[in-house]
This record gives C-alpha cells, sequence and structure tokens, in this order.
C-alpha cells in the first residue's frame, strides 16, 4: 500500500533466482500485488535492466493468453536482450482454463524455460494441481513456494507506534526455553500496552488496508469490508446453488463456534443444505485461504476422519457476517484470541518450512483418553502445548489435562504471567509476539 501510514515490508519474494520458478500463495486483499512491485523495484535498485521486467495482471484471462503474453513480452517488448528475463504474473488461479499446461509447454519449448517466473494465485485447489504439473521445471529455485498470510501481532504493533526492541522469534518448541523466559521478562513493562493492542488487533486484523483504515478513522471503513465480502462470495464460494444468505450464515456459524471441532451434518441441518455442499463450501473457504482447518492429532500427524475445528485466517473475516448483519453474533475476544495464536504457530511454521501451510498439518489439537482437549500440539520436533484460557484470573484448573498427558505446557491467559511451574502461564499477547516479533 504506498500511500498506507505504517511501513510493512513482510517481503515473501526475497532471493528470487535467474531461471527460477515460484509461486506466491495468499488471500486476496493481503498485498501480493504490492509484494511483486516491490520484488520488481528491488531488481531496478540492482541495475536490472528495466527492458529484462515484464509484469501482468491475467485475472480474467483465458489460458490461450499466456502463450501471446509470452510473445509479446518476449519477442515485442524485450526485444534485443539477450540477457533472461524476470516475469511477474499476478492472480494466475484467475486464469480461465487450463493455465499450469500451458506454463508448462513454454517452460519446456521456449525460452521461458530460462527466465525467472513469479506467480501468484488467491487458490490453493488450482496451485496445487499446478504444483504437479510444474514438477521439476522450477529452475533450481529454492522455497520456490511462498506464502503471504495477513500480518502477525509482531508487525500491527509496529504500524501501531509500539516499539518493543525484539529482533528474533523464538520458535514453538522453544516456548519454555530460558531465552523465552529472559524475553517475557524484557516484555514484561510493556505488559499492559501489549494486551491493549493484542485487543485492539483482534477487532482490526491483520490485512494491510484494515490496519491503514485503523489508523485513519479508528475502525476498519465500508468499502473494506464490501471487498472481502465479494472475495467471501464472489471469488472463494464458487457454487451458484449456495445463496449468499447461506454464504453469511455460514461464515456466522464458523466464526461463533471456532474453537469447537466442526459437526458439518449440523451446520447442513442449519443451512438447509446437503452435506457434500457444506464440505465443498468448507474447501472453497480453505482453498482461498480465508480457513484453515486444525486437525485432531493422532500420534502426531493429522487424524483426518475424525471432525476438525476450522479456524479463518483473520478476526476480520472473523467478524465479517457481524459487520455485514449486527443482528448475528460477532465472536468473543476469547474465541479470536485462540484463532489468532493458532494463526501465529501456523504462520510461524510457514516462515520455517515455506510452501507447508495450506497442507494445515503445522499445528493441530489433542483429545486425552477421557476427552479432554489441549488446543494446539505440533508434529515432532514437539511444539510446546499450548491452551488458550483468555483469563485474568485463576487458571490452574485449565491446566490439569495439559499437566496429565504432557508434564509442561503453556496456558495463554488475558494478562496472568506466572512462571514458576511446569505449566506456565503466558499472555497470549506476549506468546503472540514472541513467536512473531
Amino acid at each position: 500500500m504506498a500511500q498506507a501510514r505504517f511501513d510493512y515490508r513482510p517481503a515473501p519474494l526475497e532471493h528470487l533466482l535467474p531461471g527460477g520458478l515460484y509461486v506466491l500463495r495468499g488471500p486476496r486483499r493481503v498485498g501480493k500485488s504490492v509484494e511483486l512491485k516491490r520484488a520488481i523495484a528491488a531488481l531496478l535498485e540492482r541495475d536490472i535492466m528495466p527492458r529484462r521486467i515484464i509484469h501482468a495482471s491475467v485475472d480474467g484471462w483465458r489460458d490461450a493468453d499466456l502463450g501471446g503474453l509470452f510473445t509479446a513480452g518476449r519477442e515485442i517488448e524485450t526485444r534485443g536482450t539477450s540477457q533472461t528475463r524476470f516475469w511477474f504474473i499476478d492472480e494466475i488461479t484467475s486464469v480461465v482454463g487450463d493455465w499450469a499446461s500451458r506454463i508448462k509447454w513454454l517452460r519446456d519449448n521456449t525460452a521461458f524455460r530460462d527466465d525467472c517466473v513469479v506467480l501468484t494465485g488467491s487458490s490453493s485447489a488450482s496451485l496445487d494441481q499446478a504444483t504437479k504439473a510444474l514438477a521439476g521445471r522450477r529452475g533450481g529455485a529454492v522455497d520456490s513456494e511462498r506464502t503471504l498470510l495477513p500480518m502477525g501481532f509482531g508487525a500491527f504493533c509496529r504500524a501501531i507506534g509500539l516499539d518493543l526492541g525484539l529482533t528474533s522469534a523464538i520458535e514453538w518448541r522453544d516456548l519454555q526455553s530460558p531465552a523465552a523466559m529472559d524475553a517475557l521478562m524484557a516484555l514484561q513493562p510493556y505488559q499492559t500496552e501489549l494486551v491493549n493492542a493484542w485487543e485492539t488487533y483482534l477487532i482490526v486484523g491483520g490485512f494491510p488496508q484494515a490496519v491503514d483504515d485503523y489508523l485513519r478513522h479508528g475502525q476498519v471503513q465500508g468499502p473494506l469490508i464490501d471487498a472481502l465480502w465479494d472475495v467471501v462470495y464472489g471469488d472463494a464460494i464458487r457454487s451458484v446453488h449456495f445463496s449468499a444468505t447461506q454464504t453469511q450464515s455460514l461464515l456466522s456459524m464458523l466464526a461463533t463456534g471456532l474453537c469447537s471441532p466442526v459437526n458439518v451434518s449440523r451446520l447442513a441441518s442449519e443451512l438447509a443444505a446437503s452435506r457434500d455442499a457444506v464440505t465443498s463450501r468448507l474447501r472453497d473457504l480453505a482453498s482461498a485461504y480465508l480457513a484453515w482447518s486444525c486437525h485432531l492429532s493422532e500420534r502426531g500427524a493429522p487424524k483426518l476422519r475424525a471432525q476438525s475445528k476450522v479456524y479463518l485466517v483473520d478476526p476480520l473475516v472473523a467478524r465479517l457476517a457481524s459487520l455485514r448483519q449486527p443482528v448475528l453474533q460477532a465472536p468473543g475476544l476469547d474465541r479470536l484470541s485462540q484463532q489468532q495464536l493458532g494463526m501465529a504457530l501456523a504462520r510461524q511454521a510457514e516462515t520455517l518450512r515455506p510452501g507447508t501451510y495450506p497442507r494445515s498439518e503445522n499445528v493441530m489439537f489433542h483429545r486425552s483418553a477421557t476427552r479432554r482437549e489441549v488446543d494446539f500440539v505440533s508434529p515432532p520436533p514437539n511444539g510446546v502445548p499450548l491452551e488458550s484460557k483468555y483469563t485474568d484470573g485463576p487458571w490452574r484448573r485449565e491446566a490439569q489435562t495439559m499437566r496429565t498427558e504432557f508434564r509442561r505446557g503453556v496456558i495463554a491467559t488475558r494478562s496472568v504471567l506466572e512462571l514458576d511451574d511446569p505449566i506456565w502461564a503466558v499472555p497470549a499477547a506476549m506468546i503472540a509476539v514472541l513467536l512473531e516479533p
């Protein structure tokens, strides 16, 4: 956002190699197009000739048009340039037809194979299919799958002017390490400001335009709410047989049930839809990076046959139905806090292992033999078990399952900070900023 009142530079397109083919995934409105322009600016700062760079937004194109783009870009716009080109093709997943086969053919049969190509898209289903088609055609690119999600809490703090001085993240597995304890002690003087900032973040969310709206107007404005609704209903929900009213109700029910496993049959009954239709619509939301599944852990792996929890990608998406229709119940801060802790864990896992976020296998929940749950656990190497209990008061009773099952862990409170037990109590805001400073 060139005119934003804050500087937010997630830099998902660093270290592009000539000949590499990269895919930048993420929901619409998250800033992928801005990052393309920043990557182009970085090339120009390296004295890459402008004539070697081709940028095109292909939203709504047909797959046959991609061949014409290559011809125009290589033979007309950059004619006479012997060096490799840099192609930035925005919203490739909106192209009608089999765009992946077109890209594959160009990489196999033309000089396009020698160029650096960056594709952005907002549909994981389309990109997953393309990943298979483009196997072996990445040109030696390192971490060729990149994901851009709404900003984390540390970036939000910097945007609103809260500078905490943290320089490096604490990994999930190290949340109870001496380094984590030292970092928590360093954050303690900021505790009140952090709690206030966290609760603002749980309302505003991390879409860059939402943060800019907050800084300019004190709240998210109507045009962004309408734009996000268009993303949900006009872009993500793909069935003409699923009405706007059903879509809004589905969002509302997901938002108010954030912390519980989703019963698809019950949703179908409430929405007067078939079970298959609801399953497909949940898949649509996940494919558009608007929702993600938190699976039950079974010996460190997702138990796919069990009911999963469905979290939304951002507080603003979780609040979207109630913002459009105030009679609908908005999710409470306790549920939003749990959602955003899960997102912080998922974003950190994506940072450490790029390209893994869409598979929803990094963050799971645990259920004991007595059917008591721990909100967040990870596959090996095991992260510290994490339970969300958004409270200013007693918390130890909530730690009993964690104590019995794991003998250690962290309870994410609202404001309680106690580190004198194998089970720590730490404000959710502090955990979030440790994971994503």
